[in-house]
């Protein structure tokens, strides 16, 4: 298992390497005060690069939907990662050792334990997404939320979860 994790972390770094010399800037906004910043430093004991992903810009926590620990985060940026390197790979966590995850704590994604969090998924997952991938210029932004389908009666409910998307590149 450790090889696997091995190969996805240099496949990563590899990719990380192109998109810090490809982008023009270091930081990309994502909407309405979004704003993810894109930083090479170097704090391995082995001397290898590892790159920050910081999330300035966020709402401090509040009282409504949307607010979403810090696990949605790190699941959207694995799978930004994962989708933007051009080999073929599993997913897995060697995806996220190149990369240092700042979340400002207290804002909407990092709320305290006592704060009530709902529609992360739905909601959130699908917004930071968005934002990851225009600050990689890797396309442009989704809708910015999921879909949902249910139906049911009385003796049984069946509810799914389908990702919006729309068909456009930067």
């Amino acid at each position: 298992m450790n090889h696997v994790q091995v190969n996805a972390e240099e496949a990563v770094r590899e990719m990380l390497k192109s998109v810090v010399a490809r982008i023009s800037s270091n930081s990309a906004k994502g909407g309405e005060g979004d704003l993810v910043i894109i930083e090479e430093e170097d704090f391995m004991d082995d001397g290898k690069e590892k790159h920050l992903l910081i999330f300035l810009g966020l709402a401090p926590k509040y009282m409504g939907i949307g607010m979403r620990q810090r696990q949605v985060t790190s699941a959207a940026v694995i799978y930004c990662l994962r989708c933007l390197v051009d080999v073929d790979i599993p997913l897995n966590q060697g995806c996220l050792a190149p990369v240092k995850i700042f979340i400002p704590p207290g804002s909407f994604l990092s709320p305290s334990d006592r704060a009530a969090v709902v529609g992360g998924n739905v909601l959130t997952s699908q917004r930071i997404t968005d934002v990851i991938l225009i600050a990689f210029q890797a396309c442009a932004c989704s809708q910015g939320c999921m879909n949902n389908l249910t139906f049911g009666d009385n003796t049984f409910g069946y509810y799914e979860t389908i990702g919006g998307w729309k068909w456009r590149w930067p």
